[in-house]
């Protein structure tokens, strides 16, 4: 997920040609443009096709997108000190006790308790698929719900998010993103957690996928704002700033007006690239060419030979609870956290007051 702004040409054709390569793997076809070999649509037995989408898309998912709990298990696997025979969960906890505690005694390389077995079973390139497209559609669906506005979805997309932010470690974005939840779901007000969601998008185009964040609304704002700076040409000053500050917008308004009296139309500022799917349909084939959705065991890539089912099989659960209560702790001796919980308490208990009177 990082730097997914920089690239959204690239990481959209790469998210669209693992999509057409799962569904190549799953139809049974070698081109994008071959019939289906395999679970091809009958009328007789699937007389409702939106149903039939569904759990077709359905059994895409499960089969080729998202590992079995059985897998994500699997892939915890431990370290175990040939000398006292304690086990660790990475391999440079193990160094470091080796180091510590048994440090002039001849140490053995570090082996997992489950590498013989996982390593015949498991299948790198085709657990590397299923984590990249998993990854890709997460990302997708975060932005077809930024630009669709729908909170809803957003708020249960940075529930997967929290998960993904804790099993990489990136603790800020882990933090701000359990802050936010905790503001929506426990220490707001009803009114001012639906302030909260659906006061953060602007659409000034009016179309469906027109949203944008208040805050890159914002930038628009700066920088109409800085283009009038750059006219003082050098003499800036407090007071030149702050008089550039008062006018700046009224007058950008001012000129909109103008130039829609005049019917004269600004470039959107949106760049038309060319069409990508061909790119895409290209990439998909030689991924079926490759077959990197067809489990092989015992298939290894060259540059990582090991790669576990899912991106969150190194979470701890233990240790993510420990750290959702540890923070909400924290959260709630912090004073606009209280004032908060005390408005919403003292309008639960005005309203159970109400509703006893009306009984």
């Amino acid at each position: 997920m990082k730097n997914i702004n920089a690239a959204p040409d690239l990481v959209d054709t790469y998210t669209k040609a693992l999509v057409i390569a799962a569904a190549m793997e799953y139809f049974g076809m070698d081109t994008p443009k071959d019939e289906p070999t395999q679970n091809k649509f009958n009328l007789e037995v699937h007389q409702n096709s939106n149903l039939y989408i569904k759990t077709l898309l359905k059994e895409i998912i499960e089969k080729l997108v998202i590992p079995h709990k059985d897998e994500i298990s699997h892939d915890t696997s431990q370290f175990q000190c040939n000398k006292c025979t304690k086990c660790y969960k990475t391999k440079g906890g193990l160094q470091r006790r080796m180091r510590t505690k048994h440090p002039y005694q001849p140490s053995a390389p570090a082996t997992s308790q489950q590498d013989g077995q996982a390593n015949n079973q498991n299948d790198a390139v085709f657990n590397y698929a299923r984590c990249a497209a998993s990854m890709c559609l997460v990302g997708l669906n975060f932005q077809n719900a930024r630009q669709m506005g729908d909170k809803e979805r957003l708020m249960r997309m940075y529930k997967f998010l929290l998960l993904h932010f804790r099993a990489s470690g990136k603790q800020k974005y882990s933090f701000q993103v359990l802050r936010l939840l905790a503001l929506v779901q426990c220490f707001l007000s009803p009114r001012l957690s639906y302030q909260l969601k659906w006061n953060r998008f602007v659409n000034k185009t009016g179309t469906a996928h027109g949203n944008i964040e208040v805050n890159r609304e914002n930038e628009h704002h700066n920088r109409v704002f800085k283009g009038q700076c750059k006219a003082l040409r050098g003499k800036i000053t407090p007071k030149s700033v702050q008089r550039v500050s008062c006018f700046a917008q009224e007058l950008n308004e001012i000129l909109n007006k103008v130039d829609f009296q005049l019917n004269l139309k600004k470039p959107n500022g949106k760049h038309s690239g060319p069409d990508l799917i061909k790119e895409a349909s290209a990439l998909a084939a030689e991924m079926k060419r490759c077959n990197i959705f067809h489990f092989t065991p015992g298939r290894q890539m060259m540059s990582v030979p090991t790669f576990p089912s899912s991106t969150l099989s190194v979470l701890n659960t233990t240790d993510l609870y420990k750290w959702m209560r540890q923070t909400l702790k924290a959260l709630v001796k912090q004073h606009i956290f209280r004032r908060h919980l005390r408005e919403k308490l003292s309008l639960k208990h005005s309203y159970c007051k109400s509703e006893l009177n009306v009984d």
